[in-house]
């Protein structure tokens, strides 16, 4: 149950098996659960990766790969030696790493919002339902 209130041990350990230049790689990842500071973090990284280029003149997939490869930049605490962005020919690749750490991050806040009513409505208090009258 720490592990649940104290963010810092918040870790999820995953396993990949993929290709790089045709040849067959493995390993293991860590990733961390992102603090506030580590999210805005991620947008800060995200901005470098643009390089400052106003994001109207980007396609909406080089932004979404830049946020990608800065959450795994922020959020990554261990990968094997083969992984490098700068050395990988397959996006593939990154969004497996990635697709891992966002469905270990989003498992928090499905717990978190789960048996909550997120409507304000109280119980009708008609008896009878008409139909096609």
């Amino acid at each position: 149950m720490q592990e649940f209130i104290d963010i810092k041990k918040r870790h999820h350990k995953f396993h990949i098996k993929t290709k790089v230049f045709g040849k067959e790689v493995e390993g293991d990842f860590i990733c961390k659960f992102p603090s506030v500071l580590d999210s805005l973090d991620i947008q800060v990284q995200a901005s470098k990766y643009v390089k400052g280029v106003d994001t109207a003149d980007l396609f909406e997939t080089t932004l979404i790969q830049a946020l990608e490869l800065a959450t795994i930049d922020v959020l990554l605490i261990k990968k094997p030696e083969w992984y490098d962005p700068s050395e990988i020919d397959d996006y593939e690749v990154i969004s497996q790493v990635h697709k891992e750490i966002q469905d270990y991050t989003h498992t928090f806040r499905e717990q978190l919002h789960q048996g909550n009513d997120s409507g304000s409505s109280t119980e009708s208090t008609d008896t009878e339902v008409m139909e096609g009258k």
